[in-house]
């Protein structure tokens, strides 16, 4: 078995030897590229007549590849017919960019661990988080497709930095609408709780799970805050605010909780269960009904 920086020199020295005659003039690029709170080794294959490469990632590659016994032949061969049967359409590329400002929503990502990649693309501050924009490409049955918005790509699209953070609000709970669940009624539909648990919970519950229609980038319901003053509404309460992932956020009722045992009960959960690619923040955040407003409070 090769180790990964084995893997990573032997499918850059050897993928041109499986490329279709159609794709021999391709250009083979390795380069780092900054993912939400990590950076990963990014493969493109580029041809000459075209602006647009597609991209894979190594680290995700190796994984196939010692899942499948260590044969690089097999992982080569799959990787090139993947990425030239996927490779980038042109014209769907143009069509991309047609009505671009309907595409476009945000996303809330941990400022400090994305400090290398807030470098590059437009953004803005919200407490201890950073706001992000990102166009639509795709939505059906089998998920979403999206990509940042990076400096360039604002500059070439002449967006500002409030153009794009107005036309996210504008279009959030059209492409994004958000959920509300009930946190037991979200694990029974998982096998987590059997019924009678569940009916048990219910009675109890004051936990609700926040995301969207689509369950990709929840947590930036964070700014949507209509959706904590009715929930405020309805359990009569202001709100913690916990960041269970970038995917989904949990609120539960002030009550008697403490803010800093709800804080160790998320950074517990952060370092254990939730993928790094995941992690939203280590913070507890506060709703309060008077104000109408978000604040970090632990």
């Amino acid at each position: 078995m090769l180790n990964y920086q084995e893997f990573k020199e032997e499918v850059v020295g050897k993928i041109g030897n499986y490329l279709p005659q159609e794709c021999k003039d391709a250009q083979v690029i390795l380069k780092p590229v900054q993912k939400i709170n990590l950076e990963m080794d990014g493969l493109m294959l580029k041809c000459k007549e075209s602006k647009y490469a597609p991209t894979v990632y190594l680290e995700n590659l190796y994984k196939h590849y010692l899942d499948n016994g260590g044969n690089l032949e097999n992982v080569l061969k799959q990787l090139v017919d993947t990425m030239c049967s996927e490779g980038v359409n042109e014209q769907e590329m143009q069509s991309l960019f047609e009505n671009l400002e309907e595409k476009i929503f945000w996303q809330v990502i941990n400022t400090e661990a994305n400090k290398k990649l807030l470098s590059g693309i437009p953004h803005r501050t919200f407490e201890d988080l950073s706001i992000i924009y990102r166009v639509l490409v795709k939505s059906d049955s089998s998920g979403i497709g999206s990509f940042i918005v990076n400096n360039d790509a604002a500059g070439n699209f002449g967006l500002s930095e409030e153009k794009l953070y107005q036309l996210a609000k504008k279009n959030a709970k059209r492409l994004m609408k958000p959920t509300v669940r009930i946190l037991s009624q979200v694990l029974a539909e998982c096998g987590y709780l059997s019924q009678e648990e569940t009916d048990e919970a219910f009675m109890a519950e004051d936990m609700y799970v926040i995301s969207n229609s689509e369950n990709i980038n929840g947590a930036a319901c964070l700014l949507d805050e209509m959706v904590f003053q009715e929930l405020a509404k309805k359990t009569d309460s202001d709100l913690y605010i916990l960041p269970s992932s970038i995917h989904e956020l949990i609120a539960v009722s002030v009550g008697d909780k403490n803010p800093e045992v709800l804080a160790e009960m998320v950074r517990a959960i952060n370092s254990s269960v939730v993928s790094p690619m995941e992690i939203l923040s280590d913070s507890v955040y506060y709703y309060c009904r008077s104000t109408r407003s978000i604040k970090r409070i632990a």
